[in-house]
């Protein structure tokens, strides 16, 4: 074997020799033009020039034998054919690891520091070590091959190397360490099959045998890259040093889809990053039953814990990864039912923000689809509707800019409710336009495009046409009402800065008002929860806070009860309160059992509010507190333990995996 080397160093030194002349000569070339910093001598060294030439010089290793007739000198000499085989490999290999040391060195006379290097194993050593491992196989393989094959077996790796690096979420989450080590296994493993298979290296065949060992080796490969894939989809466990699950209710409360976060194999085909490591689970709380929702590196679209919006009885918006032949091609959102069942992946623009799409209530959800027609781009609004699939209800191709959907409520509580596309209009500076989903009919309202819906009841959208408050710098509400008849009533007599929540069954605007103070202002803080009587012109004190601090209230879907959280910022102590308050006279009272709860030393007055609240249906919610979930009803102020979520996790790890 050490002969064999040696005769490979002595004619290959020049060859040698040539190469390093080329690096430096590119390099003064860069610097004749100015253009010379240590990204570009990386780039020239270790992304064009060494993978070239560690190629060419394990493709030659056989080839040139061959072709210079020397291949039968080597088979007398007394060495077996497979130390024949290793010695042409390790020169090989020797030879790269030297070119490189060089580069190395000229990469750092050009400004490149150790840290740079560094930064690049350290973000992915497969692509530091493996690449030129893989290049190396490749060539050897391929130097096998009698001439014009290797051309071959290019185009027959080509199409599928793109299709693998064609996709930007692909290149970012494959595991490369893995990938590189299959990909070194078979093509060594392919050249091996092939030197060992033609003693002379002169049949004619051997070209045709290599492109099918190739075909079988590819099948092979990909077959155990699926089972790998399929293999990361049924094992898992939960990662501990994640923060908690996030979690949404379905089915009034009776089920919970749960976003976990899973630990990462370092043998999983896709390696995402620790943020989407996702999980999605279904648990059937009556019947103790866990489902797994979509694949893995799913999880939930929303990052407040507050968007009852994204959850019915019925339907759940939620991120579904794409994981296609083992490769993972992105995310979509999607609906899910309560079976846990995928209803429809979304379309774009409905794919990238979930304003395009919206539940509607347990049997509709609408969305939005953009498609293009030549140098024309049309937006297709879609009703689905449980039991009967979808259809297109508005198409927009000129002078509608899409603002928002409005829900308008049903005028007696089991009527149905009435959806609208609301958009602007580009030729018509100061007008809203509401387009009815059940019909397509458009109404023109007379509000600037600025102006967002913010509430709705059943005969009257509110529009929030805010002024910009120089003294403030903020944003000053300035609310009108858009009647379906196409009347406006602007309420001017409505003042300071406030937060509209909705209508309620009376047909008032119910608001949480805001603090005043440049602090305040930062913080949105609340100090009172107010209701404007359209009527009367009158503004009602429904519930003043003791001290200014954060609110969320959430009314039920008749829209005369509703469920209030108040947190104190400044206070000493810290006060929280869950509340329910009687939309219809205006009382509020106390859960007694989540605000008596009192901190360590005192510094905590109530229990603090992790998720929700969600309104699962009559006067219901759910929320999490004090790491237990509650069923909350406003009208009896009973507050019902659900779980807690230890032992809610603790069963839906155990049922999908191992804790």
């Amino acid at each position: 074997m050490r002969s064999i080397l040696l005769k490979d160093y002595l004619e290959q030194r020049m060859y040698f020799m040539i190469i390093l002349a080329v690096a430096v000569v590119s390099l003064l070339v860069a610097a004749w033009f100015k253009q010379l910093d240590s990204g570009v001598a990386m780039f020239l060294l270790f992304a064009l020039q060494g993978p070239l030439f560690i190629y060419l010089a394990a493709h030659h290793q056989i080839s040139s034998e061959v072709s210079n007739r020397t291949f039968p000198f080597l088979l007398s000499l007394p060495i077996s054919r497979g130390r024949l085989w290793l010695a042409k490999l390790l020169f090989v290999l020797i030879y790269a690891a030297l070119l490189y040391a060089i580069y190395v060195l000229l990469a750092l006379i050009c400004g490149a520091t150790p840290a740079d290097f560094y930064k690049l194993f350290r973000f992915s050593p497969a692509l530091g070590f493996g690449l030129p491992l893989v290049i190396i196989a490749y060539g050897y393989f391929t130097s096998m091959l009698p001439r014009g094959f290797a051309t071959i077996s290019a185009l027959i790796i080509g199409p599928a190397a793109f299709y693998v690096c064609v996709h930007p979420m692909t290149l970012t989450t494959l595991n490369y360490s893995l990938g590189a080590s299959l990909l070194i296994v078979m093509f060594l493993a392919l050249s091996a099959a092939v030197f060992m298979s033609d003693r002379t290296m002169s049949s004619p065949w051997r070209g045709v045998k290599g492109l099918i060992f190739l075909v079988i080796g590819s099948g092979l490969l990909l077959t155990c890259w699926l089972a790998i894939d399929a293999a990361a989809e049924a094992s898992w466990s939960y990662d501990k040093e994640a923060s908690s699950g996030k979690w949404l209710p379905m089915n009034g409360g009776k089920k919970i889809v749960w976003a976990l976060q899973a630990e990462q194999h370092w043998w999983d085909v896709a390696d995402p990053g620790r943020s989407y490591r996702g999980r999605l689970f279904l648990q059937n709380l009556e019947t103790a039953a866990i489902k797994q929702v979509g694949s893995r590196f799913s999880n939930m679209v929303y990052s407040s814990r507050h968007e009852s919006g994204f959850c019915n009885n019925s339907f759940a918006i939620v991120r579904a990864s794409r994981m296609v032949g083992g490769l993972l091609r992105g995310y979509n959102h999607a609906v899910v039912d309560s079976e846990g069942k995928l209803v429809k992946t979304l379309p774009s623009p409905s794919n990238e923000s979930t304003e395009y799409v919206r539940l509607i209530d347990d049997n509709r959800f609408i969305y939005a689809e953009t498609i293009k027609n030549g140098n024309s781009v049309i937006t297709e609004f879609s009703l689905y509707e449980k039991g009967r699939g979808e259809k297109v209800v508005f198409s927009a191709q000129k002078d509608f800019i899409f603002q928002d959907y409005v829900i308008m409520p049903a005028e007696k509580p089991e009527g149905p409710v009435k959806v609208f596309i609301n958009g602007v209009s580009e030729s018509e500076p100061e007008k809203q336009i509401l387009v009815a989903a059940a019909d397509g009919k458009r109404l023109m309202l007379t509000i600037a495009h600025r102006a967002a819906a913010v509430a709705a009841s059943h005969d009257f959208v509110v529009f929030d046409e805010w002024q910009w408050n120089n003294e403030t710098k903020h944003r000053q509400p300035s609310l009108v009402l858009a009647y379906l008849d196409g009347r406006i009533e602007r309420l001017d007599w409505i003042t300071g800065d406030f937060e509209v929540v909705g209508v309620t069954a009376n047909g008032n605007i119910l608001a949480l008002k805001l603090a005043v103070g440049v602090k305040e202002q930062y913080l949105r803080s609340k100090e009172s929860l107010v209701e404007f009587d359209i009527a009367t012109k009158q503004v009602k004190d429904l519930l003043g806070f003791p001290h200014i601090g954060s609110a969320e209230i959430v009314m039920t879907p008749d829209r005369d009860r509703a469920l209030l959280y108040y947190n104190s910022h400044d206070a000493k102590p810290v006060i929280r309160k869950f509340m329910a308050v009687d939309l219809k006279t205006g009382k509020s009272e106390e859960f007694s059992s989540l605000n008596s709860y009192r901190g360590e030393s005192g510094a905590v007055e109530g229990q603090y509010l992790e998720r929700g609240p969600f309104s699962i249906g009559g006067n219901r919610f759910l929320v999490e507190a004090g790491y237990v979930i509650y069923n909350l009803d406003v009208s009896t102020l009973k507050a019902d333990e659900v779980g807690d979520i230890f032992t809610m996790f603790d069963h839906v790890v155990k049922g999908g995996g191992k804790l």
